[in-house]
């Protein structure tokens, strides 16, 4: 066999092996997944100081009946609700914090079902007497939704959505 024969055939098989990599042709053996190359999202927070920090905002320090509820919501990079009870003048200096509006100066949303606004909490009734603001924020990554329900009559339990997804 001549030289150019051996380099045409040496030529060949390199593009059979090309050829059958990129068909997805390979070994039968599963590999390890490359966890630099995940594309999952980091695991949900339950902190609530870590939550409200992603729209830079604070827990007020008098704050009591803390929770988070993380919603799994398609296509969301997180959508958490944090849930506190505080006395009114600690709301309300929430309220101006994070929105510049005391409560006061918030909407007053009918009572019942939670509305579209509120789609991204895991808030489920709006009580008589409540209040509502919403704003976008901009989080690390995409655009961000920060809503605020606080509970009429006597305003004191505050529901706060931070919600992200990609913009």
């Amino acid at each position: 066999m001549s030289t150019a024969h051996r380099r045409r055939g040496t030529a060949l098989v390199a593009l059979l092996v090309v050829g059958l990599a990129a068909a997805g042709c390979g070994p039968t053996t599963p590999r390890e997944p490359d966890p630099s190359s995940s594309t999952q999202e980091a695991p949900m927070s339950s902190d609530p100081s870590e939550v409200l920090a992603l729209a830079g905002l604070e827990l007020p320090d008098d704050a009591t009946d803390v929770t988070v509820d993380d919603e799994e919501v398609p296509g969301y990079h997180y959508a958490y609700t944090v849930t506190f009870t505080a006395p009114r003048e600690s709301v309300d200096r929430f309220a101006r914090d994070a929105f510049q509006l005391s409560l006061d100066d918030l909407s007053r949303p009918p009572a019942g079902e939670p509305g579209p606004l509120l789609q991204d909490t895991s808030v489920v009734e709006v009580p008589e007497g409540s209040r509502f603001v919403d704003r976008s924020f901009t989080p690390e990554d995409g655009y961000g939704n920060l809503v605020l329900l606080v509970d009429g009559p006597d305003l004191t339990t505050a529901h706060v959505g931070v919600a992200s997804f990609p913009s």
